[in-house]
Formats: structure tokens, sequence, C-alpha cells
């Protein structure tokens, strides 16, 4: 980080919920939490990342959320 040579930001979790539920619809992935917020981060900074190579593990098993889910 003091280099300059990463950053670091955040996705809510309301946004995550979000992030979550178009993930679903749009490539049939219930993504875990965790990585629901990396995707939230991705939507968000759509512009910010345009032209960038940017990879996500999508770790974990979101069928195993859906009930932390449902309150949203």
């Amino acid at each position: 980080k003091d280099k300059k040579t990463i950053t670091y930001d955040f996705g809510t979790d309301d946004e995550a919920m979000d992030a979550c539920v178009w993930l679903s619809r749009k490539e049939g992935i219930i993504p875990a939490c965790e990585s629901a917020h990396e995707i939230a981060y991705l939507k968000k900074a759509k512009e910010k990342l345009k032209g960038k190579i940017v990879i996500i593990s999508l770790s974990g098993r979101g069928d195993k959320d859906m009930m932390q889910a449902k309150v949203y």
C-alpha cells in the first residue's frame, strides 16, 4: 500500500446483497457473501476499472448464505 501499487476499497452489505442477486440472475452463480462484496465493488467502480484486468475468486458456497440473504 505504501508503494501505491495497490489500493483498498469496499462494498457495503446492502450493495453485496444486491450484487448477489444480480450475479445469480445474470450468470446463475450464487456467490458467498464474501465474494458478493467483491462483485458489489466491481459494479460500483465500473468506470474506474474500465480497461483493466480484474480477477475475483468466487470462493465458498452462496447457497449456505441464503438464509442471511433472505433478510434483504
